[in-house]
């Protein structure tokens, strides 16, 4: 009979185990230890690294905030705040608030600045001659910012801004007729009489097909007291007429034109008249003829 074999039992092979361990003791070599101490080192090292980082970015945070803060009061103090307060002339609304305006409301407002202290209704109706009979005529305001006048001018007529030579002034026609116009032109300050003169002859009367009365001829008729000087002509190709008053005014001079068709001679005689008299100065609130 064979002899069969009993394994070891587990428990008592395990405590075999833990004695013979037991007896055993390893020492580190001192380059371990010399390595184990540098790794230690240099965790420490990246643990304080972390933490100057930290509280640099927390202090630059705070640099930076002072300083947008400083920017934004630099901006406000530049740049005052959106403002719809009015002016203290006229209770003028700011270009800022037109914005805000309908279209209508900015249209009525560029009006009332364009306006102004004129203190003249923007339409008037008026009674004026016309082939010797009395006619009612609607009137309408003329007030260009740039010129130093307002007056009136007939209904469906227009009145324009020019800027001509160095001059600056108005022309005004009717609008889709030909019959005649009305020029204002106001010279430079500084330019002399003669110099005004010479610019009338040359520039405006130069034209060969004009004939111009001479000043004995011009003495004769009836030339407003508040003219310098006038010239009466004709400009025979087209059979029309017309006449230059030159004035002057707060030092600067300036001249009227008005021609016109010699068939609408009586009904546009009458209508620039009109104009004329109308006439009021922007600085002394008073007419040509006071």
């Amino acid at each position: 009979m064979k002899k069969q074999l009993v394994p070891p039992n587990s428990e008592k092979r395990e405590e075999s185990i833990k004695q013979l361990f037991h007896h055993f003791y390893i020492e580190p070599t001192d380059e371990f230890k010399e390595k184990s101490f540098q790794k230690a080192l240099a965790g420490m090292e990246l643990a304080r690294n972390k933490e100057r980082r930290k509280k640099a970015a927390s202090k630059l945070q705070l640099v930076f905030s002072f300083a947008a803060a400083a920017a934004v009061c630099i901006l406000l103090m530049i740049f005052p705040p959106f403002q719809t307060n009015e002016t203290k002339e006229g209770g003028q609304h700011s270009d800022q608030q037109s914005i805000l305006m309908s279209p209508q409301q900015s249209q009525n407002a560029e009006k009332e600045e364009e306006k102004g202290d004129i203190n003249r209704p923007e339409s008037i109706e008026m009674t004026i001659s016309l082939e010797g009979m009395e006619e009612k005529e609607l009137y309408h305001l003329v007030n260009i910012k740039q010129l130093p006048f307002t007056t009136y001018i007939p209904d469906r007529w227009q009145a324009e801004y020019i800027e001509e030579k160095n001059l600056i002034g108005a022309k005004l026609i009717a609008v889709n007729e030909k019959y005649g116009e009305v020029d204002v032109m106001f010279f430079p300050k500084g330019t002399s009489l003669g110099e005004a003169e010479n610019y009338i002859t040359d520039e405006l009367l130069g034209n060969v097909s004009y004939k111009v009365l001479s000043a004995e001829e011009e003495e004769k008729r009836n030339i407003p007291d508040w003219c310098v000087r006038s010239f009466h002509y004709e400009n025979v190709e087209q059979t029309r007429t017309g006449e230059i008053y030159l004035s002057e005014h707060n030092r600067q001079y300036f001249y009227i034109q008005r021609e016109f068709a010699n068939e609408a001679l009586e009904g546009w005689g009458s209508r620039t008249t009109t104009i004329l008299e109308q006439w009021e100065w922007k600085d002394t609130k008073k007419g040509l003829w006071d």
